[in-house]
């Protein structure tokens, strides 16, 4: 992150007055840039709570893809493939 910009020397000061930037403009800068620390602190807890998730709930998916190619398997080929898609099997071979 970007440190806060700061001018010590009076001589920085009036260069910057120069432009329109103001001491309490650097002040309100520094203090913006300070929540935005915070507030990318709180983006990372949430992304990792997030990636936690994600992978919990990928788990789950495989595993139910997992039985649904089992039960699949099973239904071709136990049975002629006219009742396939009485069981939900739309495959055609």
């Amino acid at each position: 992150m970007s440190q806060p910009i700061s001018v010590q020397d009076s001589k920085h000061i009036e260069n910057l007055r120069e432009w329109g930037v103001e001491e309490a403009d650097l002040g309100a800068m520094s203090e913006r840039l300070k929540d935005l620390k915070v507030a990318d602190e709180a983006c990372m807890k949430l992304r990792q709570e997030l990636s936690k998730r994600v992978k919990a709930t990928n788990g789950i998916l495989a595993d139910a893809k997992s039985h649904y190619l089992l039960c699949k398997r099973l239904i071709k080929e136990n049975f002629p493939q006219e009742a396939w898609q009485q069981y939900g099997v739309l495959d055609k071979r």
